[in-house]
C-alpha cells in the first residue's frame, strides 16, 4: 500500500486534523460523486425540472445523511447561464459546508470551452489544437476556458484527453491530440498548465484542476467502437500510450480518470497494477483517481467480473479508485461502509483516497472560497474570441491546391454547398452546450456558420445544401435534397465551396460501421464535378472520413476538423488569403478502410521486394501523411547541422536548420524534427517525432531553428519494464534533409 501522506504538500496537517474528526461514513461520502439531476425536482431520477429546482429532501439525504463529496455535469445535460450556475453552486456549497464543514467538488467536461455555460467561448477541439503544433495557443485556450468555468463556480475540468488517436474509427478520435505520443505529451502539458497555472498547491480563483483522461489505452479499441477492448503490446503501452500521462503527471496534473474499457483482457477499473502500481507508485501521483460514468457498476453489469455491485466496489476501491462517479445511486456508500467493516477493504485504502480528495479541495482553495464571487460574465471574456479565432486559423490544413486555385478572389462568384455549410453544430462537435452537441445551432451565441462568414466577404454568393442531416440525436442520418437548382448554380459559379463531413457526436452514439464519407455526400461532389471543376472541398469532421473516390475530382481541399466558435471566420481568412494556411495533420489520413497506419510504423510495413522465388514487398497507401500541410508561399530549408556526431546516453545533441520564406507574403511554418534508430535489439519504429517549432517569417526572411534532444529520449521499452538507449547509429531528418549521429554506449534510462 502506498503512503497516504505527501509531506511536500502544505495541506497535510490540516487534512490530518480534519480526517481525525471524520467517521467512516463521512469518509465514504467524500469518495462519492453524484449527477446533479439527483438533487433536483423532476419526473424521474435522470431528469429534473426546467428551470432547475432543488429537492429539499434529496439535499438532506445526500449531504446530511450520506456526506457526498462531489457533484458533476449539468441539469438535463443542458447549458445554463452564468447566473444560474452561480445560484446552483452557491446552494450546494452552503449545504455541504453546513453538513460537514467540507466544500463540494464540482466537475464538468469542458473539453474545448465551458461546455455547459451559455455564452461560453468554444475553442478548437483537441485534434485541431494538435494541428496547430503550437503549445502556446493551446495553453492560452485552456487558460481562457478556466476563467469562464471558474467565474461560474466550476473548479474541476475533466480534460485533457491524453488517449492517442491511433484508431480513426473511434468516435472520440477528435478528442485526442492525434496519433503521436510526443505531440500529445507536449500539448497535454500545455493544457494542464493553462488550466491550473504555475502553482499546483494553491490554484488562483481563475484556474481549474485538470483531469487526465482516460488512463490508459482507451483510444485504441480493436473494433474501433467506443468502450470495447483494446489490445496494446507492453512495449507500445510503455513507449507511446503511457508517455503523455507520465509527462502530464510530472508537470503537476491534479487528477486522473480511468479508462472505461478493457485493456489487455483486464477491465481498467479493477486493475490494481495499473492504477496503484503504474500511476500512483510508478509516477508518484498524489492526486485524485476518479472513475468514468457508472464504471464501477459496469464491472458487474457489463464486464461480468463481479457477481454484484458490492463485489465491484471492492475490486475498484482496492485497485486504487479514490472517487466513484456513481452517478445516480447511493448504494455505493452503503456497500463500501460494509466492506470496510467486514475487513474486505482496508481502512488505510479509504484514508488514502480521502486524503487525496481533501488535498485537491484545499489546492483549489474551496475551503476558503467554496463558490464563485459573482454570477456575471466578465467583460474581458470578450477577448477570448481572439484566442479562439487564432487557434482555429492555425489549425486549418490545406491538403490540396491544384493550379493555385486558392487563395480565392472575393470578387468571383461562389456557390456554398454541402450539409455542413450552414451549421454551428458541425463546427463545434460534441461536448458543446450539451453532450452530443445537438443544441448548438439554437444556443450558440458566438461566431458564424460558414455560409454567414463567407456571405460577409463575397458579393455574388449562392447557397444550396444538396444534402442535409436529420435533426436531433447524434445526427448520423442524412437526407438527399433536390439538387436541380444547385447544379444550375454550380454551372455558372466561378468556384464551389462544398462543406462535407460529419454531424456532431461523441462516445457510443458516434460509433460507425464505415469510415468512408457518406454516400450522399460523395455523390454530391461527383455531380458538382461534372459541371464545375473548381471545387474547394472543406472537410469538417471529427475523424478522417475516406475521400479517395472524390479527392481527384476537386482542385482544392481543406481539413478544418472541429474548429470551434470562430472556425468559419478562420476558414474565410484562409480561403480569401488574409492569412496563409499553416496547420499540419496530427494524424495519418487513410485512403482505404483496411489500410490504417500511423507514421511511426515498423519497417516491415514498408518492406521492399526480395530476390528469389517469393516477393514479400509491402505497399503503403495513404491519402495524406502525418505532418502534411500546404501554404501560399514556399519555405526553403538549408544548413541542417548537429552539434556533435556522437553522444553518450547522459548527453544531449542540438540540431539546427535555416528556414527561408521564398514567397512574396508573410506566413507561418511548422518545422518538424524526426529521428530514427538504424538498428536496435527490438524492431525500431520507422521514425519518431522528436521536436516541432512554429515560426513566422516575412517574405524573403531567413531564421534559424534549433532543437535540443536528450539521448534519453531515444530510448525504447525492452518489454521488461525498462527503457534502453542503445549504442549505434541514428538518423535525424527535417524536411527531407538528413544527417547521422551515434550513441556511444548502451544504458538503462530512468523514467
Amino acid at each position: 500500500m502506498i503512503a497516504a501522506r505527501n509531506d511536500g504538500s502544505p495541506w497535510e496537517a490540516r487534512i490530518t486534523e480534519l480526517m481525525g474528526r471524520m467517521t467512516l461514513r463521512d469518509k465514504v461520502g467524500q469518495m462519492t460523486q453524484l449527477a446533479i439531476n439527483v438533487l433536483g425536482r423532476g419526473p424521474r431520477l435522470y431528469d429534473s425540472d426546467t428551470p432547475f429546482r432543488f429537492d429539499g429532501q434529496m439535499l438532506a439525504r445526500v449531504f446530511d445523511e450520506y456526506r457526498v463529496g462531489s457533484i458533476l455535469t449539468a441539469p438535463n445535460n443542458t447549458a445554463l447561464t452564468p447566473g444560474e450556475w452561480h445560484r446552483i453552486i452557491a446552494e450546494i456549497q452552503q449545504r455541504s459546508m453546513q453538513s460537514l464543514g467540507i466544500p463540494c467538488l464540482y466537475g464538468v467536461d469542458s473539453i474545448h470551452g465551458a461546455t455547459y455555460v451559455r455564452g461560453a467561448t468554444f475553442f478548437p477541439q483537441q485534434i485541431n489544437l494538435a494541428a496547430t503544433f503550437d503549445c502556446g495557443v493551446a495553453a492560452a485556450s485552456a487558460e481562457c476556458c478556466a476563467r469562464e468555468m471558474r467565474s461560474c463556480g466550476l473548479p474541476w475540468n475533466f480534460s485533457p484527453v491524453l488517449d492517442l488517436g491511433r484508431m480513426p474509427l473511434w468516435p472520440r478520435f477528435w478528442e485526442t491530440f492525434g496519433e503521436d505520443p510526443y505531440l500529445a505529451s507536449r500539448m497535454g502539458c500545455a493544457l494542464v498548465g493553462g488550466y491550473q497555472g504555475d502553482d499546483r498547491e494553491r490554484l488562483p480563483g481563475t484556474r481549474v484542476a485538470a483531469c487526465l483522461k482516460h488512463f490508459v489505452g482507451y483510444g485504441s479499441p480493436a473494433s474501433g467502437k467506443d468502450r470495447t477492448p483494446a489490445a496494446v503490446a507492453p512495449c507500445e503501452l510503455e513507449e507511446k500510450h503511457l508517455r503523455p500521462f507520465r509527462e502530464a503527471v510530472a508537470v503537476g496534473a491534479l487528477s486522473v480518470m480511468v479508462n472505461s474499457g478493457i485493456l489487455n483482457g483486464i477491465p481498467c477499473h479493477m486493475n490494481r497494477g495499473l492504477i496503484t502500481g503504474t500511476l500512483k507508485e510508478g509516477m508518484h501521483f498524489d492526486g485524485v483517481v476518479v472513475t468514468d460514468w457508472l464504471d464501477i457498476a459496469n464491472l458487474c453489469e457489463r464486464d461480468r467480473v463481479a457477481a454484484d455491485l458490492r463485489q465491484a466496489v471492492k475490486l475498484a476501491v482496492n485497485a486504487g479508485i479514490d472517487l466513484a462517479m456513481v452517478p445516480y445511486d447511493l448504494q455505493f456508500c452503503r456497500d463500501l461502509v460494509e466492506l470496510v467493516e467486514a475487513g474486505d477493504v482496508p481502512m488505510e485504502r479509504i484514508d488514502d483516497a480521502v486524503r487525496r480528495i481533501l488535498r485537491l479541495k484545499f489546492r483549489l482553495g474551496l475551503f476558503d472560497a467554496p463558490s464563485a464571487t459573482d454570477g456575471v460574465w466578465l467583460p474581458e471574456f470578450r477577448e477570448h474570441a481572439a484566442v479562439a479565432r487564432r487557434a482555429a486559423a492555425e489549425s486549418i490544413v490545406l491538403l490540396k491546391n491544384e493550379g493555385g486555385l486558392l487563395p480565392l478572389d472575393p470578387g468571383r462568384s461562389l456557390l456554398v454547398a454541402g450539409p455542413n455549410a450552414d451549421s454551428k453544430r458541425t463546427l463545434n462537435g460534441g461536448w458543446t452546450l450539451s453532450w452530443q452537441g445537438e443544441t448548438t445551432d439554437g444556443m450558440e451565441q458566438n461566431g458564424s456558420t460558414v455560409l454567414e462568414a463567407f456571405g460577409k466577404r463575397v458579393l455574388r454568393l449562392f447557397h444550396a445544401p444538396g444534402v442535409a442531416y436529420s435533426p436531433g440525436g447524434n445526427g448520423s442520418g442524412e437526407v438527399e435534397l433536390d439538387q436541380t437548382e444547385l447544379l444550375g448554380m454550380a454551372r455558372t459559379a466561378d468556384a464551389v465551396l462544398v462543406c462535407v463531413g460529419e454531424n456532431s457526436y461523441t462516445e457510443k452514439p458516434g460509433d460507425t460501421e464505415d469510415l468512408a464519407l457518406s454516400e450522399a455526400q460523395q455523390r454530391l461532389v461527383e455531380r458538382i464535378s461534372r459541371v464545375n471543376r473548381n471545387i474547394i472541398l472543406v472537410l469538417n469532421e471529427g475523424r478522417p472520413r475516406l475521400i479517395g473516390r472524390i479527392e481527384p475530382l476537386v482542385r482544392a481541399a481543406l481539413w478544418i476538423g472541429l474548429p470551434g466558435s470562430y472556425g468559419a471566420e478562420a476558414l474565410a481568412d484562409v480561403v480569401f488569403g488574409r492569412i496563409s494556411p499553416s496547420g499540419r495533420l496530427p494524424f495519418t489520413y487513410p485512403k482505404y478502410p483496411h489500410s490504417l497506419i500511423c507514421h511511426d510504423f515498423k519497417h516491415c510495413e514498408r518492406a521492399t521486394g526480395m530476390d528469389g522465388a517469393y516477393d514479400y514487398s509491402s505497399r503503403l497507401s495513404i491519402q495524406y501523411p502525418f505532418g502534411h500541410g500546404l501554404g501560399y508561399t514556399t519555405f526553403e530549408y538549408a544548413c541542417f547541422r548537429a552539434s556533435a556526431r556522437s553522444i553518450s546516453p547522459e548527453e544531449s545533441i542540438r540540431f539546427s536548420v535555416e528556414v527561408t520564406n521564398r514567397g512574396d507574403r508573410e506566413a507561418e511554418e511548422v518545422v518538424l524534427l524526426f529521428i530514427s534508430d538504424r538498428v536496435a535489439s527490438l524492431p525500431p519504429d520507422n521514425r519518431r517525432l522528436q521536436g516541432f517549432r512554429r515560426i513566422r517569417l516575412a517574405a524573403g526572411q531567413t531564421a534559424g531553428v534549433s532543437f535540443e534532444v536528450e539521448a534519453s529520449r531515444l530510448a525504447f521499452a525492452d518489454g521488461c519494464g525498462r527503457f534502453i538507449v542503445e549504442e549505434g547509429e541514428f538518423v535525424a531528418c527535417i524536411a527531407g534533409h538528413t544527417l547521422s549521429f551515434e550513441v556511444t554506449r548502451t544504458a538503462t534510462i530512468e523514467q
